[in-house]
């Protein structure tokens, strides 16, 4: 079931109030435009018209402990579907981001409603840099007309993203779904500065462990693990 919206506050908030009433798994809520889109840490995502903005409803039976796998999982979605559709070098960077020549073009939220051992719902928001020109307005960032010179069809963009959704919620516990993110990322094998409440982990990014927290080695040879944080590059 869609819920389309020309603006809205944001797709989060409606869907947060849908998954309290125990809508269908698989519920989208999608907006031409937000005036108060968000990313991480309550930051504005800008959202103008030509943008993907929208929430997914997902159910998935697993335990809350792979819950940070989720944001995995969507940012391995949304960079297969850009390579699949563009052959554009679509990567990632932990936690939640996707890029194009190092510019965030993807960010993705995922919050969470469960239990100490069962997940009710995730609200997935996935906010995409589609036939807007960014570049101009936020430093970092890129949209798909930005790199490819030319607009794309969100239609046919949108369907490949939910397909590519569906297929990796499929391996969501498995080893395969960490492999792909592996392959796609930008953050291994680099220099990274973690910036978390109360700490900060500077760092050789090595790898992610099985609940996708990044493995950094210090200059004396220890691992250290950051579960949340900005890494930056």
């Amino acid at each position: 079931r869609i819920h389309h919206f020309k603006e809205i506050g944001s797709t989060m908030a409606v869907a947060r109030e849908l998954g309290k009433k125990g809508v269908e798994e698989g519920t989208i809520v999608i907006a031409e435009s937000q005036s108060h889109g968000r990313g991480r840490l309550s930051r504005k995502w800008f959202s103008p018209r030509g943008g993907i903005y929208f929430t997914i409803i997902l159910k998935p039976k697993i335990s809350p402990i792979y819950a940070p796998r989720i944001n995995l999982m969507a940012s391995v979605a949304v960079a297969k579907a850009i390579r699949k559709l563009y052959g554009l070098k679509a990567e990632l960077k932990w936690p939640n981001d996707v890029l194009l020549a190092g510019k965030k073009v993807c960010g993705i939220l995922a919050e969470m409603e469960a239990e100490v051992d069962a997940i009710s719902y995730v609200n997935l928001g996935i906010g995409i840099n589609v036939n807007a020109s960014v570049s101009q307005c936020e430093k970092g960032a890129t949209s798909l007309r930005d790199e490819l010179g030319r607009e794309v069809s969100r239609r046919e963009f949108l369907s490949t993203v939910l397909r590519e959704i569906n297929e990796q919620q499929a391996v969501l516990t498995g080893a395969e779904l960490l492999r792909e993110w592996r392959s796609l990322s930008a953050t291994l094998n680099r220099e990274v500065r973690i910036v978390a409440p109360g700490e900060e982990i500077v760092g050789q990014a090595v790898d992610i462990d099985a609940s996708g927290a990044l493995i950094l080695r210090s200059g004396d040879g220890s691992l250290r693990s950051a579960v949340a944080g900005d890494c930056i590059h």
